[in-house]
């Protein structure tokens, strides 16, 4: 068990399925939810994540 920091890029090829990319990061999360770990990140990364739905409109892909 252990606590594993994700920076920006990752979520974004997590939420916008970047190919193969987004594939390794939905694997490496669930190896990680298998070993128990906690996934962390910064308030600075999560504003990050929300500019381009906001700015789009799109309420739904923010909640994501």
């Amino acid at each position: 068990m252990a606590r594993i920091a994700w920076d920006t890029n990752v979520f974004v090829y997590l939420l916008e399925d970047k190919g193969h990319l987004g594939q390794k990061v939905a694997e490496l999360r669930k190896r990680m939810s298998l070993r128990g770990d906690t996934l962390c990140t910064s308030w600075l990364t999560y504003g990050e994540l929300l500019v381009k739905p906001h700015q789009l409109g799109r309420s739904d892909l923010a909640r994501r």
